[in-house]
């Protein structure tokens, strides 16, 4: 009943606006300019399509791509698809300029992206995608020796492994960006990601392998656990790794019997050419 009475009370009240509204007609504001939605469909596309073709050298830098989806900004401030992919654009153009060793125009495509990554933080909050971004962000700047500090790489993939803990690829991109990392403090955090990444997705071969390695090198001795899971998921691979000259069961049970003795010299032996046949 009182919500009937509550909706009531809104209808009149409305009714009496609507009624003060028509007296004063001439004092209301004009509505603001419909968008030209052709066009901006027009510049979404053309946006998208300039980004799953950048970077050429020779056609598309970025520049018109960065050009049209300013456009969709101004038009949609509120749509996260503008902040979003040109935070995208502007990473992929700070590294195609760190990967070509391009350091002295680094710093400004930098401070781009940066303010990119800012933007779609503003629109979308603090989730997943933009603390992604912004851990690609620290990579890159760290990469183009912009950012000093290794722990901000590790601290920025930290962040998103707390929003997604359970997200293999969170973890596995965490891993490919500091496993190169030469201090123990990061040294220790990579390894934590690729256990973890490899702990979310098991039969991964590309993970599986890495972890082994690993494993084998710094003398971990839960390494005979992840050999025992190595058998069952390289048993389909058997035949096709022994013609490389490599009996896989025979020589998993010796580094598993190496480990146990701790002879850390047999059990790396006899991982490193599993790890790279």
């Amino acid at each position: 009943m009182r919500i009937r009475t509550f909706i009531l009370i809104i209808a009149v009240v409305s009714a009496f606006a609507t009624a003060i509204g028509c007296r004063q007609e001439t004092q209301q504001q004009p509505k603001p300019e419909e968008p030209n939605w052709t066009r901006l469909v027009e510049r979404k596309l053309l946006a998208v399509g300039l980004l799953e073709n950048l970077p050429n050298n020779v056609t598309n830098n970025g520049t018109e791509c960065v050009a049209a989806l300013n456009e969709l900004m101004a038009a949609l401030p509120k749509e996260s698809l503008g902040p979003r992919n040109l935070a995208i654009v502007q990473l992929m153009i700070l590294d195609e300029l760190v990967s070509k060793q391009k350091l002295e125009d680094a710093q400004s495509a930098f401070l781009n992206a940066e303010h990119a990554v800012e933007m779609a933080r503003t629109c979308e909050g603090d989730r997943l995608v933009v603390r992604m971004l912004a851990a690609q962000l620290a990579t890159l700047g760290f990469k183009a020796r912009l950012i000093e500090d290794p722990q901000r790489v590790i601290s920025a993939f930290s962040a998103a492994t707390e929003i997604a803990p359970d997200n293999p690829v969170v973890w596995s991109e965490f891993y490919s960006a500091t496993r190169d990392f030469f201090d123990e403090t990061s040294q220790t955090a990579s390894r934590h990601a690729l256990r973890r990444a490899w702990e979310l997705r098991p039969e991964n071969l590309v993970l599986l392998m890495e972890w082994l390695m690993a494993q084998a090198e710094t003398r971990d001795p839960t390494i005979v656990q992840t050999l025992t899971a190595a058998k069952n998921t390289l048993q389909p691979l058997a035949a096709a790794i022994e013609q490389h000259g490599i009996k896989l069961y025979a020589a998993i049970n010796s580094a598993v019997e190496s480990a146990t003795k701790a002879e850390w010299t047999t059990v790396l032996a006899n991982v490193r050419p599993l790890v790279f046949v």
